[in-house]
């Protein structure tokens, strides 16, 4: 008996990290941890279409996890039905590991991106864009060949500083229009992309992404700071899986 409910304590401690729950679950409509294949793992099983060689590498992720890479040729991912927020001024964010391997095309890449909107990297900048070239965000020094956590707050509207946010590594980062024509207005579809947008293939995306999450509501600063912390806090679910067997093996022999 006393072995029991040794076992079945271990089990209520281990197994929340052992399933893809995230710490923050209120408005998520997609999840890609990319550690079983490229596959929502929501719970919500969106419909997933990969384009190109586009394939997760091993241990090619954030803290040795499986990442997906792109090889900025024809490597993207399209992500259909998904239901995100499109009132006027309603609000979706996306919050993903990023290792940006650097400009490969002189027309910069997007990580992410949905019909007319996404973020870009170009002429030293990342941040929103709205098909003007225009960028409204900050500068993307130091990003290069870096694993950056990257949250971004889109909102349904032109991008500017008082409706739309970037996170880098869980901190709220001063935003402007940094390049371009007047932003124009953007509104989410019922779509999103990993590695590119809607508007044409001439941006595709080379590096990793990892841990993609999507949610169709604006997440508040406190929400983004527990998913930073969550990944460099806290071993993912594979690690915390290999400590509870070690722990279930020493139970049974010496309990």
């Amino acid at each position: 008996m006393h072995k029991a409910k040794i076992l079945f304590l271990l089990a209520c401690f281990f197994f929340p990290w052992t399933v893809y729950g995230l710490p923050v679950s209120d408005g998520l409509v997609a999840y890609y941890d990319f550690n079983t294949g490229i596959v929502d793992v929501s719970g919500s099983n969106r419909s997933t279409t990969l384009y190109g060689d586009i394939s997760t590498s091993a241990g090619a992720g954030y803290n040795g996890t499986n990442g997906l890479l792109f090889d900025g040729i024809n490597d993207y991912v399209y992500v259909g039905g998904v239901p995100l927020a499109q009132a006027d001024g309603a609000s979706n964010t996306v919050s993903f590991w990023m290792k940006w391997a650097g400009y490969t095309k002189s027309s910069g890449e997007m990580p992410v991106g949905f019909s007319g909107h996404d973020l870009w990297l170009y002429g030293g900048n990342f941040g929103f864009n709205t098909g003007q070239s225009d960028i409204t965000g900050i500068s993307n020094a130091g990003m290069e060949n870096n694993w950056v956590y990257v949250t971004a707050v889109f909102n349904n509207s032109s991008p500017a500083a008082g409706n739309h946010k970037i996170y880098i590594n869980g901190q709220l980062q001063a935003i402007s229009q940094r390049q371009g024509s007047t932003p124009i207005y953007s509104t989410a579809p019922n779509y999103f992309y990993m590695g590119t947008w809607n508007l044409g293939q001439s941006w595709i995306y080379k590096g990793l992404l990892d841990d993609v999450s999507l949610y169709n509501r604006e997440l508040s600063s406190s929400e983004v700071a527990q998913l930073y912390n969550f990944y460099t806090a806290v071993p993912e679910s594979s690690s915390m899986l290999m400590l509870f067997l070690g722990l279930l093996f020493f139970c049974k022999k010496f309990c």
